[in-house]
């Protein structure tokens, strides 16, 4: 179905001109253009609506199995990396009267396997409490990733909870609006292949729109001072990459899976970058779930070096009457799985987004989706409408589940 007759059918019953209309529902004609675009905004989800323009999501993920740290064989010294006490003794399920003997790390080579000696909650840095179980006796120095081993005694009852408390993310509504003036001069000229002015003035206004939304879920970035976010009425959306920088909005980006690629890659351009944004997410567990739905997002900047990687080594096809070649998915050397590539021009040129959008959704304002109404500005000369509605922005598990690659070379 074309767009022109999806916004016909929703102003059959508007009337001629001087009819009065009340506001009309467009969520629907706005929803099948979100499946037919092919840009970031068409690619996310409809989640539950939001019931006030701050709103919040829970997030909730799994336990890691590993701890990163430092041993020292010669004082038996754990230092691990993390601080956080009820972290630590979630991580190692680990209690006032339970804990010791049945704690065990491996580093992640397998040369070494250490063990607490004691039973106490407290895990502190630098605690000497651990024993050399199996290995080589060398140290391990900070950085080291140990698997977590939890054995469990026959004899014991279960063991202590370690659900973790759920994180509460805010984020924020914005406002789009597009007027439209319908007069009579303009009803009256014979407009050719516009058989209804205000119909075709709906879709057009509505289609801007969507262009600036689709900017608006990469770009916006609400106003943030004091480390609060700023209410103002004229307030924009907390986008894509405000919200993978800085998921606690304080105003500090804490960029928990951004990384500057030319720095950690290299600064020549080439299938590193692709692979190594893929193990970094890879490492985070980000891979762990079995209902994630990944997917490159670029600028045409980088779109057009993706499409000329291996390019000395293509073969010629058989239909010598095309020219040209482009890549839309790329292979992982890691997992050999298939990631889509998605070319957005509101997309920053020099950044690259692996996101999983089975963590990202729109969440529409509860009784303010796009539709259209008249405005009271009405004239015997000429009427105005407004096509207007709010929505924001859910990601989720930012730590875990989306990449963020600036400074690509």
């Amino acid at each position: 179905m074309s767009l022109f007759l999806e916004f016909t059918d929703f102003m059959a019953g508007g009337g001629l001109y001087g009819t009065p209309i009340d506001k009309i529902d467009m969520a629907p004609q706005l929803a099948a253009i979100f499946v037919q675009i092919k840009n970031t905004l068409g690619l996310i989800k409809s989640g539950p609506v939001a019931r006030n323009v701050e709103f919040s999501h829970i997030e909730d993920d799994l336990n890691p199995s590993t701890i990163t740290g430092e041993y020292t064989t010669a004082s038996t010294t754990f230092d691990p990396a993390d601080t956080v006490q009820a972290d630590l003794n979630r991580k190692l399920r680990m209690t006032a009267v339970s804990g010791g003997l049945n704690v065990y790390l491996q580093s992640a080579d397998g040369l070494m396997t250490i063990r607490r000696t004691v039973d106490t909650q407290a895990l502190i840095a630098g605690d000497s409490n651990w024993e050399l179980v199996a290995g080589t006796g060398a140290n391990k120095a900070a950085g080291t990733i140990f698997y977590i081993l939890l054995p469990k005694p026959d004899e014991e009852a279960a063991s202590r909870d370690t659900s973790k408390i759920r994180t509460r993310r805010k984020g924020f509504c914005r406002v789009f609006e597009r007027a439209l003036e319908e007069t009579k001069t303009r009803m009256g000229i014979d407009l050719y292949a516009v058989p209804a002015e205000l119909q075709h003035q709906a879709m057009m206004r509505t289609m801007e729109a969507v262009n600036e939304m689709n900017a608006a879920v990469i770009r916006d970035h609400i106003y943030i001072t004091g480390g609060v976010p700023v209410l103002e009425d004229n307030r924009l959306m907390t986008g894509i990459i405000q919200q993978l920088r800085d998921p606690e909005l304080d105003g500090s980006n804490s960029d928990p899976l951004t990384f500057n690629a030319t720095s950690v890659w290299g600064a020549t351009f080439g299938k590193v970058h692709l692979d190594g944004m893929i193990r970094k997410l890879f490492d985070a567990g980000g891979l762990d779930a079995t209902d994630r739905d990944h997917a490159f997002i670029v600028h045409p900047d980088e779109k057009e070096k993706i499409s000329i990687l291996d390019e000395s080594l293509r073969r010629e096809g058989v239909d010598w009457r095309k020219a040209g070649y482009t890549v839309t998915t790329f292979i992982s050397k890691l997992t050999g799985e298939e990631y889509p590539i998605h070319v957005d021009r509101a997309w920053p040129s020099g950044m690259m987004g692996l996101l999983d959008f089975n963590r990202i959704e729109r969440r529409d304002f509860d009784g303010d989706t796009w539709g259209m109404g008249e405005v009271s500005l009405n004239t015997t000369r000429a009427r105005k409408q407004q096509v207007s509605g709010q929505f924001g922005m859910s990601v989720k598990n930012v730590d875990k589940s989306h990449v963020l690659a600036h400074t690509v070379p």
